[in-house]
């Protein structure tokens, strides 16, 4: 009797054994996916990061050759008195 039970408890070594193989496979095919979505992420945010500064270096650039850089006006609506940065220059009053 006892070699009927060594023989099945060998059977269910190996079953145990590829059941945890197969759990570690699939761990590390979700690490795979998990760190490439989080580097299209990384990648986007940067590319959001570059058009913002951009952007908003095109528009100083607009402004200071439109309105701060340009000639005094009455009309200036763009800018105030009250500025929160104190660059701009003051229209005349």
């Amino acid at each position: 009797m006892n070699k009927i039970i060594k023989g099945r408890q060998g059977g269910s070594a190996l079953l145990v054994a590829m059941i945890f193989l197969g759990v570690l496979t699939m761990v590390g095919v979700s690490v795979t996916l998990t760190s490439t979505s989080q580097l299209k992420i990384a990648a986007n945010g940067e590319e959001i990061n570059d058009t913002f500064h951009a952007t908003n270096a095109g528009i100083n650039l607009l402004l200071s050759q439109t309105v701060i850089g340009g000639e005094d006006s009455k009309d200036d609506y763009f800018l105030d008195n009250n500025s929160q940065s104190g660059t701009e220059k003051e229209t005349g009053t």
